[in-house]
């Protein structure tokens, strides 16, 4: 019997995917990134001449920036203050097992937040100096 290894499944995803090479470098997830924001700051100027020229204008790295910040300071109290509280109602009546398991992923995305939060924080502070 064969066993599968992490090389068979990264072969799998380049057959779909027709990516030649894995796994994708930072500067390739950095284009993506740049791309969805893009596509996305397109549909929202729905049209508008003047946004759309701001837009071609506009730097990679700020938009990536704006974006970010946004996504921080809209998604920082919903993870640190609305996810707990939405917990702590749900406490009174989920049994106190799964409210563990619950807690321990909302902790989890906290940490993973804080981490982002801190990386995008470096890299705009980094930018600044430069």
């Amino acid at each position: 019997m064969r066993r599968l290894t992490i090389d068979h499944f990264g072969f799998i995803y380049d057959e779909a995917m027709k990516k030649p090479d894995l796994p994708l470098k930072i500067s390739e997830y950095k284009l993506l990134l740049v791309k969805l924001v893009r596509d996305q700051e397109t549909k929202k100027a729905q049209g508008d001449v003047q946004k759309l020229i701001e837009l071609a204008e506009c730097d990679d790295d700020f938009l990536l920036k704006k974006w970010s910040l946004l996504f921080f300071i809209i998604g920082g109290p919903a993870v640190f203050i609305g996810l707990p509280l939405i917990l702590s109602l749900f406490g009174l009546f989920l049994p106190p097992f799964l409210m563990n398991v619950l807690w321990f992923i909302t902790k989890g995305l906290m940490l993973v937040f804080l981490i982002l939060f801190s990386a995008t924080a470096f890299f705009t502070l980094r930018s600044k100096q430069s």
